[in-house]
C-alpha cells in the first residue's frame, strides 16, 4: 500500500503541482490547472450537493479554483484504510516512519457495519479513541478556517478595487446638478402630446407585450455528436468536455446507454437528463420536433428508496445549478409536466398521498392462455 500512495502522489505532483521540478515547469501547465479545476469542481458539486459543503463554503471554493493559474501549493496526506476480515483486532492504528498511518478494520468492525440490525450507532463511534484518530489524521474544517478567511479577505479587497473606479454618491450629485442647470434652449420647443387615457391604456397594452419572455426555441450549438456519424434531426446536449467541448448525444435512432460509476457520481441525474431532454424541447439545450416517451423502472426491496424522477414535475430551483445553466447553456429551468406513475392496485391510495400533484394509475398484467 505504501508503493500504491507514493505513486499516487507522484503521478499528482507530476501532472498538478508546478513545483515539482525546480529548473523547469509544464509548457501544458495552464491545461493541467484546467484539468484540476475539473477534477476538484465533480467532487465539489457532490459535496455541496449532499449538503457536505455549505453554499458559502462552497462559493468561496469554487472561486478560488478559478484562479489556480496564479500559483497554488499541494500538501499530502498519507492515509490508508484496511478492511481486514481475518484481523483479531476489532480496529488498529498503524503509523509508519511518522508520515505514514494505517486504519485497520477488523471481522467484527466491519460485521457490524454491515448488519442492519446491529446497534452499532455514530454516538458509539464518536466516544471511542478509534474514532477521534480517525479524525485527527483526516482532518477537519477548523484546519481549513486560516485559509478560508485569508482567501475571503483577499476576494473583498478585489472587490472594494474594483469598485474604487465607479463614481461615488458626491460625484453623482454633482453630475445631477450640472444637468439641473442645463440651458433651456436645449430643451425641445415642441410641446408634449396630451396625455389622455386612451393614451395610457394603449401605451399599458404595449408595455406589457413587449415585456412577454420570447417562446420562440433556440437551438442548440455543439462540438461533438456520439451516437450517430452524420448530422442528427434530433440531438441533446449532454455536457462539456475538460476543454469546454459541448457534447451533444443523437436522440433520432435506437442507442444503448451503460452508465458504470461509483455511488453519487451522477448516474441517476445523468439518467434523468437524458430522460428529460427526450421528452421535451427546451431552448439551448436539445432539437425534438418528434418528443419521444419514456419508461423508466423503479425497484427498491423495502420501498423506502423513493423513485429520483418523479422531480422532474417541478424545475430545478438549485441556485447553484441554476447559475451554472444559464452561464454555460444559456437555458432557463423547465419542467416535464406529463408525469404518470403505475404502481399496483393496493398501493394506488399510498402512492396518491405521496405524490399529490401527480397520476397515479394502476399497473397488472394481462395473461392469455
Amino acid at each position: 500500500m505504501l508503493d500504491q500512495i507514493e505513486n499516487t502522489i507522484e503521478a499528482l505532483r507530476n501532472h498538478f503541482d508546478s513545483g515539482y521540478n525546480n529548473s523547469f515547469d509544464r509548457l501544458d501547465r495552464e491545461i493541467k490547472n484546467k484539468e484540476l479545476k475539473s477534477l476538484l469542481t465533480f467532487y465539489l458539486d457532490r459535496a455541496n450537493r449532499y449538503e457536505y459543503l455549505s453554499d458559502n463554503a462552497y462559493n468561496q471554493y469554487l472561486a478560488f479554483m478559478q484562479k489556480l493559474d496564479a500559483g497554488f501549493t499541494i500538501r499530502f496526506k498519507r492515509l490508508g484504510l484496511i478492511f481486514d476480515f481475518a484481523a483479531k483486532e476489532r480496529h488498529k492504528k498503524t503509523v509508519l516512519d511518522n508520515d505514514s498511518t494505517f486504519f485497520t478494520f477488523g471481522g467484527k468492525l466491519i460485521d457490524d457495519i454491515l448488519d442492519p440490525y446491529s446497534d452499532l450507532n455514530t454516538k458509539r463511534l464518536e466516544e471511542s479513541d478509534f474514532d477521534k484518530d480517525l479524525n485527527k489524521a483526516f482532518g477537519n474544517k477548523n484546519e481549513l478556517k486560516p485559509f478560508m478567511q485569508k482567501f475571503k479577505s483577499k476576494l473583498e479587497n478585489e472587490i472594494e478595487t474594483d469598485l474604487g473606479g465607479l463614481d461615488t454618491d458626491e460625484t453623482i450629485e454633482e453630475n445631477k446638478i450640472i444637468v439641473d442647470e442645463t440651458s433651456m434652449n436645449d430643451i425641445s420647443p415642441y410641446p408634449e402630446p396630451e396625455h389622455t387615457e386612451a393614451h395610457s391604456i394603449a401605451a399599458e397594452e404595449k408595455i406589457s407585450i413587449s415585456n412577454e419572455p420570447s417562446k420562440e426555441h433556440i437551438l442548440p450549438e455543439y462540438d461533438i455528436l456520439i451516437g450517430k456519424t452524420s448530422p442528427s434531426e434530433q440531438f441533446g446536449i449532454l455536457g462539456e468536455s475538460i476543454l469546454q467541448k459541448k457534447i451533444a448525444i443523437d436522440l433520432s435512432e435506437t442507442n444503448t446507454i451503460s452508465l458504470f460509476g461509483v455511488q453519487g457520481g451522477g448516474k441517476s441525474y445523468t439518467i434523468g437528463t437524458i430522460s428529460e431532454m427526450v421528452l421535451k424541447q427546451f431552448s439551448n439545450i436539445n432539437l425534438l420536433p418528434s418528443p419521444l416517451a419514456g419508461v423508466i423502472f423503479h425497484y427498491s426491496e423495502s420501498m423506502d428508496y423513493e423513485p429520483e424522477f418523479t422531480s422532474m414535475i417541478l424545475p430545478n430551483d438549485k441556485e447553484n445549478e441554476l447559475a451554472k445553466l444559464k452561464a454555460r447553456y444559456g437555458a432557463e429551468p423547465d419542467n416535464i409536466e406529463d408525469v404518470i406513475i403505475l404502481t399496483p392496485k393496493d398501493k394506488i391510495e399510498e402512492r396518491k398521498a405521496e405524490y399529490p400533484s401527480i397520476t397515479v394509475l394502476p399497473i397488472a398484467l394481462i395473461l392469455k392462455n
